[in-house]
């Protein structure tokens, strides 16, 4: 019997590895968005505390943004100047050195950076910028182009001053100074303060401020008449935090062996010509703190 040989073809089959954008991916990723994350809400009202001791965990405070780009992304890290900060509180929190960062990829396209700090007045947020290196880039090698009309949140720190005023204050007297001391994140200067004209009713003589040290400025002004006093402090952000207080007048009483009775009176002209010209009263004291004028929430005192 004669043998048919058949042959059969052998494919061999030849794969080549070439790069994504060999193929066609020109196309570079961008940066879509850059949200508030945790917590959602754009405002925080904090209330500033001077004193470090009482600078409980709860006082710092953290904030998470949210960066989505069109697609995967490398080299996105905190160590390739990938990221800067462009709020009104970015300057200061990055001056004092109190900002704990942490960049989390969340997804190949989603990253959160946490930022926990001391409170500072203003605006936080952080854009990227495409000067780090390495350069972040897709997969196919392309670079990453920063949008400049990207939806980008802020998170805004209302650190209101804490003021502090002497014990004697609460009861403010004519004929000697008010004298407060203001104390923030150190964004305070003595031109943030000022005498609020439209709320203030006492006649007051020259406000004056000075800086005492990084974080606290002290402020006095004589007091003329009894009245409202109202000092505006504005802030760098622009928030106004307002001190109020009522300027009284000292009563003074008398007391008489001879009349069996006391005398009063706010005026010290004649307080002084009572005790130097008439031996017959004698002074015990300020006996209370009083307005001059009637207004509401006052009771008229009358003198006969």
């Amino acid at each position: 019997m004669k043998k048919i040989l058949f042959y059969f073809p052998i494919l061999v089959g030849i794969f080549f590895a070439v790069p994504a954008h060999a193929i066609g991916d020109h196309e570079p990723p961008k940066l879509i968005s850059i949200e508030r994350y945790v917590p959602t809400s754009q405002l925080h009202e904090i209330e500033f505390i001077a004193d470090p001791s009482k600078q409980g965990p709860d006082y710092r405070q953290t904030f998470t943004f949210r960066y989505t780009f069109s697609e995967a992304v490398v080299n996105f890290d905190l160590v390739s100047g990938h990221l800067a900060g462009n709020g009104t509180a970015n300057s200061a929190v990055a001056q004092l050195g109190q900002a704990i960062t942490t960049l989390t990829q969340v997804s190949p396209s989603v990253y959160d950076l946490t930022v926990e700090t001391l409170p500072q007045d203003g605006t936080l947020s952080y854009k990227v910028v495409t000067s780090g290196t390495p350069k972040i880039m897709d997969l196919a090698g392309n670079e990453l182009v920063v949008n400049p009309d990207i939806t980008q949140e802020f998170y805004e720190m209302n650190v209101t001053p804490q003021v502090i005023f002497n014990a004697q204050d609460a009861q403010a007297n004519i004929g000697r100074d008010l004298s407060i001391e203001a104390q923030d994140d150190g964004s305070l200067s003595p031109s943030n303060f000022a005498v609020n004209s439209d709320l203030t009713t006492a006649s007051l003589g020259s406000l004056i401020c000075k800086s005492k040290n990084a974080l606290s400025v002290d402020c006095s002004v004589p007091l003329l008449s009894t009245g409202e006093v109202a000092i505006d402090i504005t802030q760098q952000s622009g928030n106004v935090t307002q001190y109020t207080q009522s300027i009284k007048a000292p009563l003074h009483r008398f007391w008489s062996d001879k009349y069996k009775h006391h005398f009063f009176t706010p005026s010290t002209s004649e307080r002084d010509a009572i005790i130097e010209n008439d031996k017959n009263w004698e002074y015990e004291a300020v006996a209370y703190n009083v307005e001059l004028g009637q207004r509401d929430g006052t009771m008229p005192v009358y003198r006969f």
